[in-house]
C-alpha cells in the first residue's frame, strides 16, 4: 500500500511501481503488474467519485479504452451514461475486473460538443483520434475490413498470450536456438504462417519424445544397412556414406523436418540437407533429402526425393 500512495503522489508509472512490488514482495512483474494497475485504478475511481460528490455533479459517462485489449463487459459499458448516486464499482463504475483500464468522465449535457475527440489505438498501438460520440461498438463498426482483421488476430494474441508463453517457454527449453528467438515470433508463426507453426510442433515433438526416452536416438545398424551405399539392397535408396554417417546426418537433423502425414505406421520425419548425402532409386535422382524412420529401436535413414511423388 505504501508503493502505491508514494508512486500515485509522486507521479510514477505502473511499471515503475510494479518492479518495487515485485522486488519487494518476491513476485513475477505480470502479477505484480495487475496487483498496481487494478489498486491504483480503484483508488483513482474513488477520488473521482469524491470529486463528483464535492462539486455536485449528477451524471458521469464511463469510459473505456480502444484498443484490442479491452474486455468485453467494459466494451458494452462504453460511452454509457450513470447517476453518480447509482455508482457502482464493479457493476457500472472502474474498475470493472483485475487489470481493468476504464475511467470515467464528467457527463454535462449542455457541455457536449460535436467536435470533441477521443483516442483510439490500431492493433499496433498507434495512437490516433475519432469523434468522442462514438463508442467501441460504433468504433469497430467503422473500421475497415482490413483493420477489423488485424484487430481480431491482435485480439486472440492479447487472450492467448499467457497460454502461448507457457507453450513457448517449453519450445524454448527442447528445441534451445531452434526455437522462435521471443514470444512475439512464436504468436506471429502460430497465427500467421500455418506451414511453419506444423513444422514447429512436429520438431517439437520429435525433439521431446527423443529426449524422454520414447524414440531412439541411435541409429539401427542392421537397420541402416541395407541403404548404404557399400551394403545396399538392389532396389532400395541408399546413403553415400555408412551407418556412422547416418548417425552423424541423425545427430545433425533430426528433429527439423516435418513429419510425414497419412502413414499408417511409423514415425517418418521429412529433412532436407545442406548436400547432396545419397540416391533415391525410385525418383533415379540424387538427393539431399532423406526420410528418419523413427523408432524406439530401430530407427533409420533412407534417401528421399519429393520430385518422385
Amino acid at each position: 500500500q505504501g508503493i502505491l500512495n508514494v508512486g500515485i503522489a509522486l507521479g510514477y508509472s505502473v511499471d515503475k511501481m510494479s518492479r518495487q512490488v515485485r522486488d519487494r514482495m518476491d513476485v513475477n512483474f505480470s502479477n505484480a503488474k495487475r496487483l498496481i494497475r487494478t489498486e491504483s485504478n480503484y483508488i483513482l475511481s474513488e477520488a473521482t467519485q469524491r470529486l463528483y460528490e464535492n462539486v455536485g455533479l449528477e451524471k458521469y459517462q464511463f469510459l473505456a479504452t480502444l484498443d484490442f485489449k479491452t474486455s468485453e463487459i467494459c466494451q458494452s459499458l462504453d460511452g454509457k451514461i450513470f447517476n453518480v448516486k447509482d455508482r457502482q464499482i464493479g457493476l457500472n463504475c472502474n474498475p470493472m475486473h483485475p487489470n481493468c483500464r476504464s475511467t470515467t468522465i464528467p457527463y454535462l449535457e449542455e457541455y457536449q460538443d460535436e467536435q470533441d475527440t477521443r483516442i483510439a489505438k490500431d492493433s499496433d498501438g498507434k495512437s490516433y483520434y475519432i469523434p468522442a460520440n462514438y463508442d467501441y461498438k460504433k468504433w469497430y463498426e467503422f473500421m475497415c475490413s482490413d483493420d477489423k482483421a488485424k484487430y481480431q488476430l491482435a485480439r486472440i494474441k492479447h487472450k492467448n498470450r499467457a497460454n502461448d508463453k507457457k507453450r513457448y517457454e517449453k519450445y524454448k527449453e527442447v528445441l534451445g536456438s531452434k526455437a522462435p528467438k521471443t514470444l512475439e515470433e512464436y504468436q506471429n508463426i502460430k497465427y500467421n504462417d500455418d506451414v511453419r507453426y506444423e513444422k514447429l510442433k512436429d520438431n517439437y515433438y520429435i525433439k521431446n519424445a527423443i529426449d524422454k526416452g520414447a524414440l531412439g536416438n541411435t541409429i539401427n545398424t542392421e537397420k541402416q544397412s541395407p541403404h548404404n551405399i557399400d551394403t545396399k539392397l538392389d532396389g532400395k535408396s541408399f546413403l553415400y556414406g555408412d551407418s556412422k554417417f547416418a548417425q552423424e546426418l541423425f545427430d545433425i537433423y533430426a528433429g527439423t523436418g516435418t513429419i510425414e502425414k497419412g502413414k499408417r505406421s511409423g514415425l517418418r520425419e521429412i529433412c532436407v540437407a545442406d548436400r547432396v548425402i545419397g540416391y533415391d532409386e525410385q525418383a533415379k535422382m540424387e538427393t539431399n533429402m532423406f526420410k528418419i524412420h523413427h523408432s524406439k529401436n530401430r530407427t533409420h535413414i533412407v534417401p528421399y526425393k519429393k520430385d518422385r511423388e
